[in-house]
């Protein structure tokens, strides 16, 4: 084990610096495998030296790593000018880091600092040996062996301190759907490191709900990044103003100095969108880009919306497109992981999507290998005769966190953007009926096709005007 120079700046130069501080205030992983074998003489510029200093004399202190702004804090309370400009530069430099370049500096620092620590461990074992504390020399390697390491035992599962941390409120911190009988099925909605999956048939409302549940988590004050590939950001925007001001979608053009008004009372900047075309990006760029803005904004987000996980391009080529998707599910739940942030997004449902009255399972376009990745699947069926009256039905497929398999109507308005769930379907009789009449469905739409062809549309008109007097009746009925 050649070691040749003694600091980061003699074995890698000054810019390698400024990544390995970027690398810390992005990456807890690797703050949490380097802190304990990360010196401050390994920095040899003085500015980055200073940096580092401060970040520890935080850590110690908050025990998490500081903000971009901390940073700034501190060297506003800098009363060396001199320094407090460089410090400055230097975090400028900082927030520009590539995310994608600083994964190389991670690992050769953490090489780096693993190879001194061992050097540091042998040279103290020859005092050691001369001591005649044989049995320190072993741990005094051992140690080192393992520096940088993941050093956690796991969840040791009867420990009175595992158990209250399996309990704490801390421990789940669910980001909420605004569907409120969904909500309750998730206990809170996902939580840390869990996928959620909406699966439909084309045209039924996909993109809309994963909007309202971006919508629904910045009405709970927490911030979020939604990632498009399909519609245009500035689209996506668009329908967060229906959802935030009640303007009618179709309106909103002649009502923007209103919508600023409303807009404005929202001033923690707490949404990005940001579009990727389909096809071309990857897992790799949206980890890039949530790291750039943890970066450049010190924004932490709470929740990711990915619109939708099937146009990702995968990481690996696979003659089987099921394979493909399988491996993008599965990235993408580690990204969720990997940052500890709840991720929803969505699939395309077949065929039969499109005609059942409730979604099932089987509908899942090309396998069911996106369904095991998940922790959440959620289906939504709005034939055209829901359509016509705003209605539909949540199905909770999967449900790790809970029980599964209840119908859940909704009034699902597009125009106004608005969402209510009512009260579950939860009878098995009464889910038997809806699980038929899907079916029925499905048979009644080929015989027709095969019969050359009744107006389908007609008949789905006459379906929702009947459903519609039917609702109107009762109401009129209640009020008697």
């Amino acid at each position: 084990m050649a070691i040749e120079k003694e600091n980061f700046g003699q074995q890698f130069g000054s810019a390698f610096q400024t990544k390995v501080i970027a690398g810390l205030l992005i990456d807890q992983s690797f703050v949490d495998k380097i802190w304990a074998i990360l010196k401050p003489e390994y920095f040899d510029s003085k500015i980055h030296n200073w940096l580092f200093k401060n970040i520890v004399k935080h850590y110690e202190t908050y025990k998490t790593m500081p903000t971009v702004e901390d940073l700034d804090m501190y060297m506003r309370e800098e009363k060396n000018e001199t320094q407090r400009l460089e410090a400055f530069e230097l975090l400028k430099s900082v927030q520009k880091s590539d995310p994608a370049g600083l994964r190389l500096a991670k690992d050769r620092a953490l090489d780096f600092c693993k190879n001194h620590n061992m050097r540091n461990a042998l040279l103290h074992s020859v005092t050691l040996w001369e001591q005649g504390k044989y049995e320190e020399i072993k741990k005094e390697v051992e140690r080192a062996l393992f520096a940088g390491e993941d050093d956690g035992i796991g969840h040791d599962y009867f420990d009175d301190a595992a158990i209250n941390r399996r309990y704490a409120d801390s421990n789940r911190q669910p980001v909420p759907t605004g569907m409120k009988h969904l909500d309750i099925l998730l206990n809170g909605g996902l939580s840390r490191g869990e996928m959620g999956v909406i699966i439909a048939g084309t045209g039924v409302g996909k993109t809309w709900l994963l909007c309202y549940i971006g919508y629904s988590a910045l009405k709970a004050k927490k911030k979020v990044i939604h990632y498009t590939f399909e519609l245009h950001e500035d689209y996506v925007g668009i329908r967060y103003d229906t959802m935030f001001s009640g303007i009618p979608i179709d309106q909103l053009s002649g009502k923007v100095p209103e919508l600023k008004l409303i807009l404005n009372q929202y001033t923690d900047n707490s949404l990005i969108i940001k579009e990727y075309n389909p096809k071309t990006v990857t897992i790799n760029d949206l980890r890039n880009h949530i790291e750039s803005r943890l970066l450049r904004r010190s924004f932490v987000p709470d929740l990711l919306v990915v619109d939708y996980a099937d146009l990702i391009r995968p990481h690996s080529k696979y003659t089987d497109k099921r394979f493909e998707l399988e491996s993008i599910y599965e990235e993408l739940r580690g990204l969720a992981k990997e940052f500890s942030l709840p991720v929803w997004t969505a699939s395309q449902g077949n065929r039969l999507a499109m005609m059942q009255n409730v979604v099932q399972m089987e509908t899942i376009a090309e396998g069911w290998s996106k369904a095991g990745v998940a922790d959440v699947v959620v289906t939504l069926a709005r034939r055209l005769e829901d359509k016509l009256v705003n209605e539909g039905r949540l199905f909770l497929a999967k449900n790790r966190a809970g029980s599964d398999g209840q119908i859940i109507p909704i009034n699902m308005d597009t125009k106004n953007f608005k969402i209510e769930t009512l009260e579950p379907i939860t009878d098995s009789d009464e889910i038997e009926s809806y699980t038929k009449q899907s079916q029925e469905s499905y048979n009644d739409k080929i015989r027709q096709q095969k019969e050359g062809g009744k107006d389908w549309a007609r008949t789905a008109l006459k379906k929702a005007k009947e459903k519609r007097e039917k609702r109107e009746n009762g109401n009129q009925t209640g009020t008697e």
